[in-house]
């Protein structure tokens, strides 16, 4: 990851190379010595303005109690321009908006151009990082976790969370804590990590290490554990892009699908457990609870940086190995400081659309 002055740095000389490709071609009269030239007075003097309206680090737009997180990007190398494209990686970093404490595990590299996106003129490509040093983020502030009651339990469903149908999983039980609900307590171990892969074949896939704690609760409300299972929640992620009608902000929305969570057990102080036996039970609380949850905060969407004027048009997702590509076109209206550039160069104010159709 680059450090702020070279971020900078390099956006600079993505507005110059943009400028460049662009208006050596638009205006015909300057000869290539005096657009370099025009063009490096315009980064030294006036490019600042530019670059310091490109958001960086942007809140994630959730709900309480999970709005306590920023993403910072930052250019992991410099953009790669080939035969009418442009190719940036980015590293995002989700981090706790008041620590800013990055993830102890590194991002993995990622390609800086594509040929699968051909159609489109601006490439963004996004690793897995940005989805496990989110998921690292929020465990650390205690939000990766979750109580499941009895009373969400379908009552027509043949084990609910008490003391009595559980005997089956755990015989002791019933009799150690006879005739008690029962709260499932989800939750990450402390210093473990989710992973996220992504295939052209399987799309993106994410597997997250959860303990599953039954804990029985007394006639005074207070709770003990009987035992704890462990096991890797797996599931499959379909992404796709949108902008924001509101913010203006290109966004990442997702839809979690569940796949499995074998059991195993962790700890027990009521003696014999079958982990298995509590796989039906396990199933239905990851269908019907815990994915819809966490899919109100995937179709939110975690926005990608643009600026004033800068719209994305026909955004595409496409998966390629262990990296997302975001491909797209765009249109660009200049605001007045940007305006305010194009007579240097005896061209007229005008709007760019950036595209390969």
């Amino acid at each position: 990851m680059l450090a702020p002055a070279g971020i900078c740095s390099i956006v600079a000389d993505l507005i110059k190379d943009i400028a460049d490709l662009f208006f050596k071609h638009t205006v015909e009269h300057l000869v290539e010595k005096e657009v370099d030239s025009v063009l490096t007075s315009f980064i030294s003097d006036d490019a600042n303005k530019i670059i310091d309206s490109i958001p960086l680090d942007i809140p994630l737009p959730f709900k309480a109690p999970f709005d306590i997180a920023d993403i910072e990007f930052a250019l992991t190398d410099a953009p790669a321009f080939e035969t009418g494209y442009i190719g940036i990686g980015l590293a995002g970093d989700i981090v706790n908006a008041k620590t800013k404490a990055a993830a102890p595990f590194p991002a993995p590299a990622i390609p800086a151009f594509s040929n699968s996106s051909s159609e489109h003129f601006l490439q963004l490509f996004l690793s897995p990082y940005v989805i496990e040093s989110a998921v690292w983020t929020y465990q650390q502030a205690g939000l990766v976790n979750y109580t499941v009651k009895h009373s969400v339990i379908p009552a027509s469903f043949p084990v609910q969370l008490n003391t009595s149908d559980l005997a089956v999983v755990a015989p002791a039980i019933k009799t150690d804590f006879p005739n008690e609900w029962v709260d499932l307590r989800l939750a990450m171990p402390e210093g473990l990590k989710a992973t996220v892969g992504v295939t052209p074949a399987k799309g993106v896939s994410i597997a997250v290490p959860l303990h599953l704690e039954f804990n029985p609760i007394s006639g005074s409300g207070a709770t003990k554990n009987a035992f704890t299972l462990g096991c890797n929640f797996t599931g499959a992620m379909a992404l796709r892009a949108e902008t924001n009608s509101t913010t203006g902000y290109p966004m990442i929305q997702g839809d979690l699908s569940y796949l499995d969570c074998p059991l195993s057990l962790v700890s027990s102080n009521v003696g014999t457990v079958n982990a298995g036996l509590a796989k039906t039970l396990v199933d239905l609380v990851f269908t019907d609870v815990i994915t819809p949850l966490v899919n109100v905060l995937l179709k939110t969407g975690i926005p990608l940086p643009t600026i004033d004027g800068l719209t994305f048009t026909d955004l595409e997702i496409i998966n390629g190995n262990n990296y997302v590509l975001v491909a797209t076109d765009f249109t660009y209206k200049p605001t007045s400081d940007e305006a305010a550039f194009a007579p240097l160069l005896g061209a007229p104010s005008i709007a760019l659309r950036g595209s390969r159709q």
